[in-house]
């Protein structure tokens, strides 16, 4: 267990010679000295004083304000500490968290901290609501249906195009196609044939999942769950397919 001493300054010009004084009764064994602005956590020794740190140490400083400047960067450094199990000695408001009286202080510290996340989560609900009655959207972009939409899913509806093409030629990805045709047009999607049914049957007894499936077939997922319980011997032609399926399964090479 080590007794560590963090000694900071705003700046360059200034000495670190008052806090040291006050931390010389202490027999330090580490000390980590900045002279940077205490606006933020973003400080070199900082950082390499929280990366030192053990479980059983002590961290000795002149006062909180040489460890932080606002509540929420003090409370984030002092959670970061307690996940330690590493105590802290504050000389100038008497704090040592490893007695009960500053343990109680470290509560009061967490509650604050939880008060200010609910007040942070109360601030976003608020601004939020403002933005929505401003007409601001929040979320994914919606994407407008393209030029050529009605034509192209005429051609498809009809079975002259498959859905490959059609999303090809309306530059779409699979995914959202397949929500914009649910979305934006009543249409029975075509069921697949026969060859189509063999192959989810095949690819399920090779291990692939159902969305697996679907995208390796192109073809929604509702349609390879529709015949997760169909098997190569219910098609007319598929008893031989289901034997040799079978076989390799039990004899794989």
């Amino acid at each position: 267990m080590s007794r560590i001493a963090y000694v900071r300054v705003s700046s360059i010009d200034q000495n670190t010679d008052r806090q040291e004084i006050a931390l010389k009764k202490i027999k330090i064994d580490h000390y980590f000295v900045e002279k940077v602005s205490g606006k933020n956590t973003n400080r070199p020794e900082l950082k390499k004083m929280l990366d030192f740190i053990r479980k059983g140490d002590t961290i000795y400083i002149e006062s909180i304000s040489r460890l932080a400047r606002s509540t929420r960067d003090l409370l984030s450094i002092i959670q970061q500490l307690q996940d330690k199990s590493v105590d802290i000695v504050s000389l100038k408001e008497k704090i040592d968290t490893s007695t009960p009286q500053g343990r109680f202080v470290l509560t009061i510290f967490g509650a604050l901290s939880e008060l200010e996340r609910e007040n942070t989560l109360q601030r976003q609900k608020e601004g939020i609501a403002a933005a929505r009655i401003k007409g601001k959207r929040f979320g994914r972009p919606r994407i407008e249906k393209p030029q050529n939409w009605d034509k192209v899913i005429a051609l498809w509806k009809k079975g002259q195009i498959t859905a490959i093409e059609a999303k090809n030629r309306l530059n779409l990805n699979h995914g959202t196609f397949y929500r914009m045709a649910k979305k934006n047009i009543k249409i029975e999607f075509p069921k697949p044939d026969k060859e189509t049914i063999r192959k989810i049957i095949k690819l399920r007894l090779n291990g692939l999942s159902n969305k697996e499936i679907a995208h390796k077939l192109n073809i929604k997922l509702e349609t390879v769950r529709k015949y997760k319980n169909t098997t190569l011997a219910q098609l007319n032609d598929g008893q031989q397919d289901m034997i040799e399926m079978i076989k390799k399964i039990k004899h794989p090479k």
